[in-house]
């Protein structure tokens, strides 16, 4: 998947185009 940034945040984006947001102010979180 693609990785972005948006807002502080690593935001993974699926084929679908489903947004998981991966890292989110500096903390992992799955």
């Amino acid at each position: 998947f693609m990785i972005g940034t948006a807002d502080l945040s690593v935001v993974g984006r699926t084929r679908s185009g489903e947004e998981i947001t991966i890292m989110e102010h500096g903390s992992f979180s799955f």
